[in-house]
This record gives C-alpha cells, structure tokens and sequence, in this order.
C-alpha cells in the first residue's frame, strides 16, 4: 500500500483573528473524521493557520481506501422466486438497487426462514477522487456563525476563497472547493 503526505490549502480573504485557532483546529478535526469515515489509513493530522490561511497537513496517508466486505440480506426465498423457480420482480429489485446479479447471491438460513444473501468485496477508492469532497464537506462543517457569499453565487464561507491547493506526495490535485478549482494554481 502505497503512502504519502497529503497538503491542503485553502487561501482566503483575511479571516477573523479570534475565529482563526477554532477554524483551523475544526477543520483539521473534520479532515480526521472523514477519512477515518472512509477508512483511509493515515497516522496524523496537523492544523495550520495565519490570517489568510487555513491548512491541514496529513502524513502517511494511504493513496487508497481500504477493501471494504459487502453483506446484503435480500427478501425471503419464498418471495424472490415464483413457482417455476424464475427470479420475481421482488428479487430483481432488490438486486438492481445493489448493483448485483441474481445468480451471485446465495441463500442465507436463519430460524426465521431462508433470506437471499450477498456477500463481496467492494475495491477502495483512490484518494485523489475522494478528495475534493472530503475538503468540501470538512470545510461546510465549520463552526461560521455569519457565513458570507461573494460574487454571483450562491456559495458561502467565512469569508471569499481565492486559492485552494491539495498535494498529495508531489502531485498537484485537480478538483473544486466551492467553486475554487485546484488547478493551475502555481
């Protein structure tokens, strides 16, 4: 599994010196939380912040989410097929929904009756196209009592976003944070 440090940068308008500690350790906490979510392996987090800055440093991250071990329970046996034994649209439905073929279910026996059953491996996402979500949520849960727009759109935060920058290792990370692209930024 391959390991690096991942920097995140978010470049503002000046920001509220007295918000500007809650801000960065807040952000640094939702960075934390969500890729913990993801189960993304990492060793720490670390926040750092000035009066135009706010950015989370976090190192040893895991270029990939861990493989995660999928188990559907479907509707009862006596319900998913009909008397010739042909799937019903019960059954159909339910593994439409799930993004998986009858005929890779099994049947699960409890004291309760017969269930279809699934069980596989769903593969982990790259960090790099996870990212830009994760920075965007972690920055829409901070604690900003007055949030403002800026410009014709409709997006709020504490206060105008000029830049935004996200390396992982020493690739440049393209992606948008409200509405701010990664892109093209050096």
């Amino acid at each position: 599994m391959n390991l690096d440090n991942l920097l995140i940068e978010i470049g503002t308008e000046e920001l509220p010196p007295k918000s500007l500690t809650k801000l960065a350790i807040s952000f640094a906490d939702n960075i934390e939380k969500h890729f913990k979510e993801n189960e993304f392996n990492f060793d720490s987090v670390t926040w750092y912040a000035s009066p135009r800055r706010l950015a989370v440093y976090v190192k040893q991250l895991a270029e990939v989410q861990n493989d995660r071990v999928i188990e559907v329970r479907g509707p009862a046996v006596s319900v998913a097929f009909d008397a010739n034994g042909k799937a019903t649209p019960a059954a159909l439905g339910w593994a439409r929904s799930n993004g998986i073929e009858i005929d890779n279910t099994t049947r699960l026996k409890t004291d309760k009756g017969e269930w279809l059953y699934y069980k596989g491996t769903e593969k982990g996402l790259a960090v790099i196209d996870l990212i830009s979500a994760l920075v965007e949520k972690s920055l829409q849960g901070l604690p900003i009592p007055k949030p403002m727009k800026w410009g014709s759109s409709s997006i709020q935060f504490i206060r105008p976003i000029h830049t935004v920058t996200m390396l992982f290792g020493k690739r440049l990370i393209e992606g948008s944070i409200l509405g701010i692209n990664s892109a093209g930024q050096f």
